[in-house]
């Protein structure tokens, strides 16, 4: 019980200072991209080398997603900074693709809840027809401007 958590706490100290992207395509090469919005929010120094993918073997060629790609930081507060301004950073770059997010590194229990949250709201969403409803960090939002859905 003693070495669980230990482990749990050594474990939750690697996530809190580390990123994660996801959507980005495996054509990308993330240690660029990373580096390039890294710079622009003015903590590139602040990068720890071992940004991967995850996991880090690629997928059969039939894979339907894209790997996610883990990011460390130094410490918290570069890992903060760079999830508070990606958004705003990607969109200086109109060659990379929109469509990416960010977040932070999440334990399996967090991730489980995150899914079923987003679940919740797309089916919000789809109950008020608009897009109103996201989630951001373990928690539903709304938007005060709904926009429509997007037909596929």
């Amino acid at each position: 019980m003693i070495t669980e958590a230990i482990i749990n706490s050594e474990q939750l100290k690697e996530k809190s200072t580390r990123a994660v992207i996801e959507k980005l395509p495996e054509a990308m090469d993330e240690r660029a991209l990373v580096e390039q919005i890294a710079e622009e929010c003015g903590i590139k120094d602040k990068l720890s080398p071992d940004i991967h993918r995850h996991p880090r073997t690629p997928p059969e060629s039939g894979a339907k997603r894209d790997r996610i790609v883990k990011v460390p930081f130094l410490d918290k507060f570069s890992r903060d900074k760079f999830l508070y301004n990606f958004r705003n950073a990607l969109k200086k770059f109109p060659n990379l693709p929109q469509f990416i997010k960010v977040r932070r590194d999440m334990t399996q229990s967090e991730l489980k809840i995150l899914y079923s949250l987003r679940q919740q709201a797309y089916q919000a969403n789809i109950a008020a027809g608009e897009y109103k409803y996201f989630v951001v960090d373990l928690e539903i939002k709304s938007l005060k401007n709904p926009r429509p859905l997007r037909t596929r």
